[in-house]
């Protein structure tokens, strides 16, 4: 049985002049709902930490969630720091909560009604929301920057880098002033909330918020997520009911996870809201489909049809997971590919595509930072070969179909004919023999289609261009 280990991690703690011709307002559309424009970040802006020894740590890709009053899952969006943004979203049929990650684990929030036009421009690094909604009070938005009450604590993950190593005494002190600090937050909020200068919705949603960040410097405060009706919408809401049932999946004496155990107890549990339900179902589905058997992903995926409210997230994780591929990934003879438009083809097919070409392969996934790192390499040496007898073909490894599309598209080769995912790499002898164990992998086939280099140069290599004259030259 395949298990994940459960990491225990610090509290990580996430779009966003004069005119001579009148511009169209998207809102004039019947089918728009709201718009949030984005301004460029300032160069204040921080999504790294450095360590003592000179090193340093990418912590938060500036980025947007929406998540929406009836619709199960989020949209993330991920923020040009260094271009103006405008998002137009189409209905979102009820309230809309925006969140924004900056500065490696902050957040700001906003509720999003419909007709609402959201600004985005940044201070210090720190993102300043403005909106044209006339039913927000004085500190509903930006609000630390309002607080007044001293000067906040490194958020955990930095606190993590910074005192690692470092003496008992140092992390009480920072541990406390942390505790302090976000006990006045909460004692603050309450205040302004009797004083009627914060909304109620924005009170409950900021007083659930940190009292989960309390919560990881002081395990006596007390979650209570349950009085805030618009919780399930709140992401760390979410990340803490899968702290709650990851428990259930815990191997006695050890810290793994055994996902399918975690589904069991959620598909037995009774919910107030079943977007909660579905949400922690579609997360438990998705992480046996990653590190399960495709037997067992598709013993539970007949379960979560039945079990899930919510029959979209059914046809949109059948497309993730090419649920619907089911005779190409019990081949076992052929190594079967499918394109990001789903073409399907074999690696046997490619070879006869190709004869007389040498063939270059190379094997990657959209989570191998490595050979994302080789793409442009291998996007400059394609094109320097672009007229010769010698063919580069993409095969990733991912399970994920959506994650591979993307990364696939990032790095230009959504139109490019030779860009596949292995729908087989489980069950495929011919994917076994290869042996491919790690990625970044490389393989050299001749004219023949003879496999010469089983362990052939990356794109970034020296001898990379010295190794392909000398098979064109044969």
């Amino acid at each position: 049985m395949k298990k994940i280990l459960l990491q225990l991690c610090f509290f990580n703690i996430l779009l966003f002049s004069c005119q001579e011709k009148k511009k169209i307002d998207p809102l004039d559309s019947a089918n728009t709902d709201y718009v949030i424009t984005l301004n460029k970040i300032d160069n204040q802006y921080r999504d790294s930490i450095n360590f003592k020894d000179g090193g340093y740590m990418k912590t938060a890709i500036p980025k947007i969630v929406l998540s929406f009053e009836k619709k199960v899952r989020a949209d993330e969006i991920n923020i040009n720091k260094t271009e103006p943004q405008k998002i137009i979203t189409q209905k979102a049929n009820g309230v809309t909560l925006l969140q924004h990650k900056y500065n490696t684990a902050k957040f700001e929030f906003i509720f999003i009604h419909p007709n609402d036009k959201i600004e985005i421009t940044y201070k210090n690094g720190v993102p300043i929301f403005k909106t044209n909604n006339k039913n927000i009070k004085e500190y509903d938005l930006n609000f630390e920057s309002k607080l007044n009450i001293g000067t906040p604590p490194i958020d955990a993950t930095e606190a993590f880098v910074k005192f690692k190593g470092s003496p008992k005494n140092e992390i009480d002190a920072y541990t406390n002033s942390a505790k302090s600090y976000y006990s006045k937050v909460l004692s603050k909020l309450d205040s302004l909330y009797q004083k009627q200068l914060i909304s109620p919705e924005y009170y409950s949603l900021r007083k659930s918020h940190y009292t989960y960040v309390l919560n990881a410097y002081d395990k006596t405060v007390k979650l209570n997520f349950e009085n805030d009706k618009n919780s399930y919408m709140y992401p760390l809401y979410r990340n803490y009911m899968i702290g709650v049932y990851n428990k259930y999946g815990i191997t006695p004496k050890s810290n793994e996870i055994d996902f399918k155990k975690s589904y069991d107890k959620v598909s037995q549990e009774t919910f107030n809201n079943s977007y909660i339900k579905d949400y922690l179902l579609s997360y438990y589905i998705e992480s046996i489909a990653s590190v399960f058997s495709i037997k067992d992903f598709e013993q539970y995926f007949s379960r979560f049809e039945k079990d899930v409210t919510d029959k979209s997230l059914i046809n949109s994780l059948k497309q993730k997971y090419l649920y619907d591929y089911k005779s190409l990934k019990e081949d076992v003879k052929n190594l079967n590919l499918i394109s990001s438009n789903l073409k399907k083809t074999t690696l046997k097919n490619i070879f006869e595509e190709n004869k007389g070409k040498i063939i270059y392969i190379d094997f990657w996934a959209s989570w191998c930072l490595p050979c994302r790192k080789a793409m442009p390499s291998s996007r400059k040496l394609r094109a320097e070969f672009e007229n010769k007898d010698v063919v580069f073909v993409y095969l990733s490894i991912d399970k994920d179909f959506d994650k591979w599309k993307t990364a696939n598209a990032k790095e230009n080769l959504q139109s490019y004919k030779n860009s596949y995912i292995i729908a087989n790499q489980e069950n495929s002898e011919e994917f076994k023999k290869l042996g491919v164990q790690t990625i970044p992998r490389y393989l050299f086939y001749d004219k023949t289609g003879k496999l010469i280099y089983p362990n052939a140069p990356s794109p970034e290599s020296s001898e990379i261009r010295k190794t392909i004259n000398e098979l064109l030259s044969k």
